[in-house]
Order: C-alpha cells, then sequence, then structure tokens
C-alpha cells in the first residue's frame, strides 16, 4: 500500500474524532511512522497486553482483521485503510454489536486519470 500525504491527512483527521487511547497500525510500517509523527503520544506498537481504543489495518488480510476486532478495547474503532482481500467471518452482535465497536473505511487512495 503507497502512503499518501492525503491518507495520512485523512486518518489523523479521524483519529482526532475517535476516543483517546492507544492507537496500533497493523500492516504498513511507513503508515504507521507517519501517524507516529503527526500523533506521538497515541500511535504505539502492538502490544499484546492493553487493548487498542483505535486499530487500523493496512493489511487487507482477513485473518489480520479478525485479529484486530479481538485486539480492540470495548467502544473502539476499526479503521480499514486499504481494500480486503476475501470475506471476514464474524458473528456481528457478539463481535461488534455488544462491545460497541466502529469500523471505518477510508476511500481508495487511487490516481484519478
Amino acid at each position: 500500500m503507497a502512503v499518501t500525504s492525503t491518507l495520512v491527512e485523512q486518518l489523523v483527521h479521524l483519529l482526532r474524532t475517535c476516543r483517546s487511547g492507544p492507537i496500533e497500525v497493523i500492516g504498513d510500517d511507513n503508515l504507521a511512522e507517519s501517524l507516529g509523527r503527526c500523533l506521538p503520544e497515541r500511535v504505539v506498537r502492538a502490544s499484546t497486553t492493553s487493548p487498542a481504543a483505535v486499530v487500523i489495518d493496512a493489511s487487507g488480510s482477513p485473518e489480520r482483521i479478525r485479529e484486530a476486532l479481538r485486539r480492540l478495547d470495548n467502544l473502539g474503532t476499526l479503521v480499514l485503510a486499504c481494500g480486503v482481500v476475501g470475506g471476514i467471518i464474524t458473528n456481528l452482535y457478539t463481535d461488534l454489536h455488544l462491545r460497541g465497536l466502529t469500523i471505518v473505511a477510508v476511500p481508495s487512495q487511487r490516481d484519478p486519470s
């Protein structure tokens, strides 16, 4: 995934509207570094001990997205920063609704030409 300044700007704007707490980025180290420079107090590397307020998936992998859902704290936000390859099977009631999770998809950054 190409990290563009537009994508970083969109994500920073979105993240400022999300609840406070740690932000994890999975699937793209360049994106994690760019966001870390903009929001150094919030962007962290994945941790297995404490849940994240926001997880940004830049992998498109169904397995990594399911893991991201498990990593989120209740009332957390999952941001899909790229297309998803294949289907994601999850229980919408127990995995999303009961925990109050939000899923946000960032529009594609394709060149309009």
